[in-house]
């Protein structure tokens, strides 16, 4: 189950909110829905791929009309694809109460395409309306991050759902793709504000665990790549110190060396994969002292490599 579909189908278990479920209803219908006039009679639709939305819309529906809806599953139009079916005799009433439908000027209908404001007067009614458009045309991708898309094939809707979006504090991006118009979320601080405020609660926790587990694995990552670099930084300078030491001893004897060197590179050489610290406690040194004698030892070396004898 995708994280999508897990975070629907716990918004969908949640209680109905009477007072503000005509907001959810029309942002479904908006998102998921269609109107169909077959043999004159007006009727509507809603497809989607969420098996558990159809149970939704029945609720809301026997709450504000006391009608039942018709499902029908895996439809043609596509495998596991969910059809519900508003009755004809509640239809008309449905969409003119959603702000889908409206009499025109010539005293016919027409589809009214934006958000009616008066479906989302307070925060609890913005977040109703919220909630009807991502279980009708939300998404949730997880991978490298998180990112929720709400797509929309109106532009006017996409607009005003995007301005709703702001009015309880968050921000969405746009983009087109195709002829789809797409709100998109990349903040996991916005795709969990949201999400918590229409009450999909346990996926804002996955949310949150997966960012702390990640920044875990990110942070012990950098800790042994930096273990790492430091132990080849350390056995690249003991393979100096012992290659130093060992033209010393070929050339010129290790006594030609001061008894301080002489010491220090005969420690290193019975401990060739030895740390310097290490090697610092067995003479009893600090760290910078044997760093300092090895350092001369090398530059002794070099010397010896020029042609010049010179301590």
């Amino acid at each position: 189950m995708t994280l999508s579909q897990r975070a629907k189908n716990e918004i969908i278990k949640k209680p109905l909110d009477e007072g503000y479920a005509l907001a959810e209803l029309s942002a479904i219908i908006h998102t998921a829905g269609s109107i169909v006039i077959s043999q004159g009679v007006l009727g509507a639709e809603i497809v989607n791929e969420t098996k558990n939305l159809s149970s939704r819309i029945h609720k809301i529906l026997k709450t504000l009309y006391g009608t039942d809806i018709k499902t029908a599953d895996d439809i043609m139009i596509g495998k596991h694809m969910h059809k519900a079916i508003i009755p004809e005799n509640v239809a008309h009433m449905v969409l003119k109460d959603c702000a889908i439908l409206e009499r025109n000027d010539q005293g016919g209908l027409s589809i009214i395409t934006g958000i009616d404001k008066h479906l989302v007067m307070d925060a609890p009614s913005r977040y109703a309306y919220i909630r009807g458009a991502f279980l009708g045309g939300g998404y949730i991708t997880e991978g490298k991050s998180f990112r929720l898309e709400f797509v929309f094939s109106n532009k006017e809707f996409a607009k005003d759902f995007q301005n709703l979006l702001r009015q309880v504090d968050i921000i969405a991006k746009n983009t087109l793709r195709k002829t789809k118009y797409i709100l998109y979320l990349s903040s996991n601080q916005y795709i969990c504000d949201l999400l918590a405020g229409i009450g999909a609660d346990a996926t804002v926790l996955h949310i949150y665990n997966e960012l702390a587990n990640r920044s875990v694995r990110n942070a012990a990552n950098r800790t042994a790549n930096c273990i790492s670099a430091n132990i080849d930084k350390a056995v690249d300078t003991a393979l100096k110190q012992a290659k130093a030491i060992e033209i010393i001893e070929k050339s010129k004897g290790l006594d030609f060396l001061p008894q301080k060197l002489k010491e220090a590179a005969l420690a290193r050489k019975q401990n060739p994969s030895a740390t310097l610290q290490e090697i610092a406690d067995e003479l009893k040194l600090s760290k910078s002292g044997i760093n300092h004698r090895m350092s001369k030892i090398i530059e002794i070396s070099n010397k010896i490599m020029e042609g010049d004898d010179a301590k």
